[in-house]
């Protein structure tokens, strides 16, 4: 992926469907294949989160990351977060130049006045360069 703004923004709209529709998860493939093959499990691994915060699920693939993502992002929702205010990133083989432009430049759904967002970082194992430390203060004015 490259760091241009207008395809950091059409990423963005392609991973974040709550943004336009209240019956995304309906729709969305990963959810469906787990109900599909009748898996009731849920992973505890993003529970009791603070709002504004920074979550990062890494791990090797095909275990179960981004269908934890997409089951957290129902459960904020269902929980009274507005969707605008949720943002993942699939991070699959950004660098840290690709993570700055997301977080500073590009054009996100307005988050509602007094609300922090939810960062929600998938498949960031493979991100490329030192870019924990260097946007870790970005992340929080947003």
């Amino acid at each position: 992926m490259g760091t241009k703004i207008g395809q950091v923004a059409q990423e963005l709209a392609r991973t974040n469907p709550w943004w336009r529709t209240p019956d995304w998860a309906v729709t969305d493939p990963d959810l469906r294949a787990v109900l599909d093959i009748g898996l009731g499990y849920r992973s505890p691994c993003l529970e009791n989160l603070t709002e504004g915060g920074l979550y990062l699920l890494r791990g090797p693939r095909r275990v179960g990351k981004t269908v934890a993502v997409k089951q957290t992002v129902e459960d904020l929702i269902a929980a009274g977060v507005r969707p605008q205010a949720i943002v993942r990133i699939a991070a699959d083989a950004w660098s840290a130049a690709d993570l700055r432009t997301v977080v500073q430049n590009a054009a996100l759904p307005p988050a509602p006045a007094g609300t922090r967002r939810w960062w929600l970082f998938d498949e960031i194992t493979a991100t490329t360069g030192d870019w924990a430390s260097r946007y870790q203060t970005a992340l929080r004015g947003n």
